[in-house]
């Protein structure tokens, strides 16, 4: 059934007789399954339980052909109708958050996720990606009639959404909350805010941030205790997971002690503790796989560093295909990026322009993070690769982005190709020729002018 673009546009699109979504795009996606089917397999040694070799994987490529489902579903939604969408994602959202806070399951001294029988939920995943998503639809109701900019008010209902977002996340991981941030800031700059604007957004949320970490630290058991007490429970927080300090704040007092302080002694000198094990079985794992790689299945560390095949997938990515294979996957999500925003810059609509910039800067710098921890850039934190690590959630969550990028990429009006398909379509009604269609200028869309173009 042929789309009529004179229409109004359908909540969901079937068939082939649709634009076709951007190949470049639904080209990396495909990549980035491909190669977190083979390094799951690598690190799959790692979580295999009672003996069920095959139980892992099997699990992992079911939650990727589920992302496959979700990604293609999403795709063939017309983008229009994200603006109803997404308000309603992003208050589902902020519901799993809190109910995970009270009856979630407790990982690493934090309510992090709880079960829907067939998959485990982390609501922070999908948070992260509400938040680049209403950043988006707010900041495109938010554009200035006569010039390009955003108004004030549109600016800080945007920033208040974050922070109400960051206030969610905030005893979930700090890593998360720093990262939404960042996300919405990149939004913000390509949504035409100005300078004096957009540092002054950046200094609320230093400040917010700020107090935020100084009231966990402040709250803390025992207040008697001089203030040396805080720089004391950082080692002790290494080992109970957060030792006298609540909420995690002990544990992230440690990463970043550790992160900044330095050290005169190498790091192949140092003795592998139970404080540093992540951090140096992540480095031995580079270091091995030095420039080409060991190949998968070669692997050394990928049985002795802890969450291998989540938080440190990158590490055993290194090791089995080398410095080269690194830098593939580092030049395939940059990829992603540049073209979402040779997209947006190209679309003629605001929003589908920054819902394009949105789902790519959330996918990118969360697999810089993801990098930058694994290489010892950033103090260590847990922040998976997306579509590659290990997790259902974020598979998912990450599957949604592509899908809206797609699914602009599929209806949006990209340099005057609605005006160029609506020129085919009535070259079609008239049973002309279609093959010389190609340039259709700002020219009315007449019988006469298509004529003209087909002679």
């Amino acid at each position: 059934m042929e789309t009529n673009v004179n229409d109004k546009p359908k909540f969901f699109y079937m068939g082939r007789d649709v634009p076709k979504a951007d190949s470049f795009i639904r080209g990396a996606y495909i990549a980035l399954i491909c190669i977190s089917v083979v390094e799951f397999y690598s690190a799959s040694s790692s979580v295999i339980r009672n003996g069920a070799i095959f139980s892992p994987v099997i699990s992992h490529v079911f939650s990727l052909l589920l992302g496959v489902l979700v990604m293609y579903v999403t795709s063939r939604i017309h983008y229009s109708y994200f603006r109803l969408l997404i308000p309603v994602f992003a208050l589902l959202s902020m519901v799993a958050v809190i109910y995970s806070s009270f009856f979630g399951e407790t990982i690493n001294g934090a309510h992090r996720t709880f079960s829907l029988g067939f998959i485990n939920v982390q609501p922070p995943e999908f948070v992260k990606l509400s938040a680049a998503l209403i950043t988006a639809l707010i900041l495109s109701n938010s554009q200035l009639p006569d010039r390009p900019g955003v108004t004030n008010k549109g600016l800080a209902i945007a920033a208040g959404a974050i922070l109400v977002f960051g206030a969610l996340l905030f005893s979930e991981g700090l890593t998360n909350t720093i990262l939404m941030m960042t996300i919405s800031l990149s939004v913000m700059i390509c949504s035409g805010v100005g300078v004096k604007k957009f540092f002054i957004v950046m200094l609320v949320y230093a400040i917010v941030g700020a107090c935020g970490v100084v009231y966990k630290i402040s709250h803390r058991d025992d207040k008697s205790q001089p203030e040396e007490y805080v720089i004391a429970q950082v080692d002790k927080a290494a080992e109970n997971k957060g030792g006298g300090l609540s909420n995690r704040s002990g544990e992230w007092l440690f990463r970043i002690f550790d992160f900044f302080r330095g050290d005169s002694v190498p790091l192949y000198e140092q003795d592998i503790t139970s404080k540093n094990a992540q951090k140096m079985y992540s480095h031995l794992a580079q270091a091995h796989g030095g420039v080409v790689g060991v190949m998968p299945g070669n692997a050394r560390e990928n049985t002795r560093l802890p969450l291998v095949s989540s938080d440190f997938i990158y590490a055993l990515i290194i090791e089995d295909f080398g410095l080269i294979g690194g830098l593939i996957v580092l030049f395939l999500y940059i990829f992603i990026f540049v073209r979402a925003g040779d997209l947006s810059r190209r679309c003629n609509a605001t929003f589908p322009k920054l819902l394009l910039l949105a789902c790519g800067v959330m996918i990118v710098f969360q697999a810089l993070f993801h990098m930058s921890i694994v290489t010892g850039a950033f103090p260590v934190s847990g922040q998976p690769l997306p579509l590659i690590s290990r997790g259902g959630t974020s598979i998912l969550a990450t599957s949604v982005a592509f899908g809206v990028m797609l699914s602009v990429t599929r209806f949006a009006d990209f340099g005057g190709r609605k005006k160029k398909r609506k020129a085919k379509q009535a070259a079609e009604e008239a049973n002309l020729n279609l093959d010389n269609v190609d340039n259709i200028d700002d020219e009315p869309v007449t019988d006469e002018y298509i004529k003209s173009q087909l002679d």
